[in-house]
């Protein structure tokens, strides 16, 4: 996505599940992948382990529902660097950078995990609307409208996923202009601030039973880990891929999550609990561009 605070969110709400409680955990390898399970496959059993048993390791205080303070919200200062001109598209901060016709059709780019196809048309002098899909299946539709006089712009985005849309607004300064000739929206833009986003998206729930984390929110996205390190299939919240992902606490208040994508670390995110449970401080740090956004979660 051109707005890397979609990707933030994501992965602040990649999350899962029901409770685990008194049903036992089967300890399931899949294509080298180790997860922990309900559901029984070729694999054995793993109770969980005993209060006051030494293999329990100790979780963060961070069992229960949070929602982020939407004002808390900080994200990356690195630029969005895009250029429409000539018929073409042009998204030079993306990861890959890629070029692709201006036409409305649907084209074809490699290395960005969330579609594989993007079609790109100029709506008006201000504005251009962007349809993603993967797999033929539209994923996300961002729109950015440029302000009359050029300084600002609102990039509003309509998530697709297999149950729902979900739609979120935010605002962009302008730290650069295009070339002489290109679109409105051509030049560098810094994302200065969430204009909209549903709740659906602001909560997410922990559950905790003995090394064992769920997370659950209602975006969607789930995953159930082992405070061992094991790494464990992480679902996105539109269905578009799986990722690996491990956690680990660091002392009773906090905890850290790595993600990873075909073997190599592409995320870690850090939930420091304050001393007075009320408040949670997420830090997410984008390994692939060396950006960092944080945020506050509150407790409900």
């Amino acid at each position: 996505m051109i707005a890397r605070i979609a990707f933030v969110l994501l992965c602040v709400l990649a999350l899962a599940g029901t409770s685990q409680a008194q049903m036992p955990l089967y300890k399931c390898v899949i294509n080298g992948v180790t997860t922990y399970q309900q559901i029984q496959c070729q694999g054995k059993a793993v109770p969980a382990p005993a209060k006051g048993s030494s293999q329990v390791v100790a979780a963060p205080a961070i069992e229960g529902t949070w929602k982020i303070d939407k004002s808390t919200i900080h994200l990356p200062t690195k630029p969005i660097e895009l250029l429409v001109q000539g018929g073409k598209f042009e998204c030079k901060s993306c990861d890959p950078p890629f070029v692709v016709k201006a036409d409305g059709s649907d084209q074809v780019i490699t290395g960005l995990p969330a579609s594989n196809t993007i079609a790109v048309k100029v709506l008006d002098a201000r504005s251009i609307q962007q349809t993603r899909k993967k797999y033929g299946r539209v994923v996300s539709v961002e729109t950015i409208t440029v302000s009359i006089d050029w300084k600002t712009a609102t990039l509003s985005t309509s998530d697709h996923t297999p149950t729902a849309t979900e739609r979120s607004t935010i605002n962009l300064t302008r730290s650069a202009i295009g070339p002489e000739g290109s679109h409105q929206v051509s030049g560098a833009w810094k994302e200065t601030g969430v204009a909209d986003m549903p709740d659906d998206r602001l909560f997410f729930t922990y559950q905790v039973q003995g090394q064992m984390v769920s997370k659950s929110s209602p975006s969607g996205e789930t995953y159930t880990a082992s405070l061992d390190g094991t790494v464990t299939p992480s679902t996105s919240n539109d269905g578009s891929e799986t990722i690996g992902l491990s956690i680990k606490a660091i002392g009773k208040n906090t905890l850290e999550e790595t993600r990873k994508r075909n073997g190599k670390v592409v995320n870690v995110q850090t939930l420091v609990v304050d001393p007075n449970g009320k408040s949670m401080t997420i830090t997410d740090k984008n390994t692939v561009d060396g950006t960092t956004s944080s945020m506050v979660a509150i407790r409900q």
